[in-house]
């Protein structure tokens, strides 16, 4: 097995029809298989999002994991989370199991927050009720913080101005918490994360700082599938805090850099925010946040015909809909 189960999920998303249908004749005479499983996790996470049927194939796998592999860190990614208004079925049954499992094992802080993963969205009180059980259970260890944090920050709306601003500061003194006990390809997974978090807790030095640190360690992992977000996620911080400070010329140009990102799993998938392109608009620069959008077309291919819609919408002086892309 690999130190982490995303290098499987991934190839899982690269398989094709026939690929996926071998590895599930596979299942069958090998079911304690890992490898085989994560692959089609992997294979079946994007498409089960609008297709019922790839739903159906995908729920045996997720609840296998469920009831086989509770305590496993397979459940700190999001593959293996389930939408109750897209599948409210399968999330129930889900649900269910991950019930058991917490009675099962009651004072197990691994149980308890990779049931919180599965609620995270579904039930968010309930996720953060387990995260702080597991802090309890196990305070010394650093991991659930993190992850109580991410509830936290998850939880809150930009629209609740005071407890947004609020709710990032005590993310991020979480975050900073663990970080300080990260180092190497781990630290360089959470600077992105710590970084947005500083700048939504108007933290800018911090935020400058864990960007610049970001940029500046990203160099030594340009093959790693966290690449593509680090630059993407250290430019955009950077370039809203230069237009906080009115360079306008520099945020153009750290815009840019944000677009040169080679993507992500992440970005391909869920696309990029698009708040830093959305405030230079504003500021009339609408060249440059063509040219951005013309960029990161490259990798987000699921939306090339409405980046191209958006295109035009400028070029005819007007502002894209573009509102559900703007998140942080």
């Amino acid at each position: 097995m690999p130190e982490h189960p995303t290098e499987f999920i991934l190839e899982g998303g690269e398989l094709s029809e026939t690929q996926a249908r071998e590895l599930e004749k596979q299942v069958l005479s090998e079911p304690q298989n890992l490898e085989l499983r994560l692959k089609l996790v992997g294979f079946y996470f994007t498409r089960r999002r609008y297709d019922p049927v790839y739903a159906k194939l995908a729920q045996p796998h997720l609840l296998w994991f469920i009831r086989n592999r509770p305590k496993s860190t397979e459940f700190a990614t999001p593959y293996f989370m389930i939408f109750q208004d897209a599948h409210p079925e399968f999330f129930a049954e889900g649900k269910e199991a991950w019930l058991e499992q917490i009675s099962r094992y009651p004072t197990d802080p691994r149980v308890m927050a990779n049931a919180a993963s599965y609620f995270a969205l579904n039930e968010p009180k309930r996720a953060r009720e387990l995260l702080e059980l597991a802090c309890q259970l196990e305070p010394e260890n650093s991991e659930w913080g993190w992850e109580l944090a991410n509830q936290i920050v998850r939880d809150v709306r930009p629209s609740s101005r005071d407890e947004y601003l609020e709710a990032n500061r005590q993310a991020l003194a979480l975050y900073e918490k663990v970080l300080a006990r990260s180092a190497g390809l781990i630290r360089f997974y959470r600077l992105p994360t710590v970084a947005r978090t500083a700048l939504k807790a108007h933290q800018d030095d911090r935020a400058k700082a864990y960007a610049e640190e970001l940029l500046s360690v990203s160099t030594g992992y340009r093959e790693d599938w966290n690449y593509g977000n680090a630059l993407y996620d250290a430019n955009v911080v950077l370039g809203h805090l230069a237009l906080k400070n009115g360079e306008v010329e520099e945020a153009e140009t750290y815009l840019l850099a944000a677009g040169d990102s080679p993507g992500s799993p992440q970005l391909d998938t869920f696309g990029p925010d698009l708040r830093l392109a959305d405030q230079m608009l504003a500021k009339g620069r609408d060249k440059a946040v063509i040219v951005f959008l013309e960029r990161i077309a490259k990798f987000w291919n699921d939306h090339q015909e409405e980046i191209e819609e958006w295109i035009v919408t400028i070029r005819n002086g007007k502002s894209p809909s573009w509102a559900q892309y703007i998140r942080w």
